[in-house]
């Protein structure tokens, strides 16, 4: 490996290692109470280095977002392996759930907090580009249940936002503890039912 090639992967490496702590800190701490200087102590350099790679604490959080975002994606083509458009749709929402449950953290960050919505503001393209392609799989899966006549035709992206804020609510219940709270015994297993109800509902006896 020559020196140029070397520099490359060694500042690959330091941000990597810089999104990783951050992501950590993010995680145990809360994005509020993460600062520059903490993450930058946590990997022995001084904060002057981190600014090097990232613009600000808004940057980082949403380079960890976006990476989030392309691992809920693979997560998702997990569902191509069906054929049948309504297996496909009811394996995504159960890939879904499992996805969130298994990373209810990242998931909080991915889908709760204003960070990566707020560091949009600095962009010229505003729009919301991760959030957009997980939405445009869905409404892909739907739109061929409706095709195939599987789904009531109706209006696409009603029908898929509805969907998406349905399991969206069903997890984030769960995640933030509100079921036990309510008196739920086995949230996670109440999860799984309630989407299986609604996903039977969905489809056209």
């Amino acid at each position: 490996m020559g020196v140029s090639e070397r520099r490359i992967r060694e500042r690959l490496d330091t941000r990597q290692s810089i999104l990783t702590v951050a992501r950590e800190l993010f995680l145990e701490k809360g994005f509020e109470a993460t600062t520059i200087r903490n993450i930058a102590e946590k990997i022995e350099y001084s904060p002057s280095v981190i600014y090097q790679y990232f613009k600000d604490k808004n940057e980082i959080f949403y380079t960890i977002h976006s990476d989030a975002f392309s691992e809920l994606i693979r997560y998702m083509r997990v569902s191509e392996m069906h054929k049948n458009p309504v297996d496909q749709l009811i394996a995504l929402g159960e890939i879904y759930i499992k996805f969130a449950l298994d990373n209810p953290g990242l998931y909080d960050l991915m889908f709760i907090m204003e960070a990566p919505i707020d560091f949009l503001n600095y962009l010229e393209d505003s729009n919301w580009i991760e959030g957009k392609m997980a939405f445009d799989y869905l409404k892909s899966v739907i739109s061929s249940c409706i095709r195939e006549g599987f789904i009531k035709e109706t209006d696409l992206e009603s029908l898929s936002y509805l969907i998406w804020s349905t399991v969206h609510g069903l997890v984030i219940i769960s995640i933030r503890k509100r079921g036990l709270r309510i008196g739920l015994s086995d949230p996670e297993t109440i999860i799984q039912k309630s989407f299986s109800i609604f996903s039977h509902l969905l489809v056209k006896s």
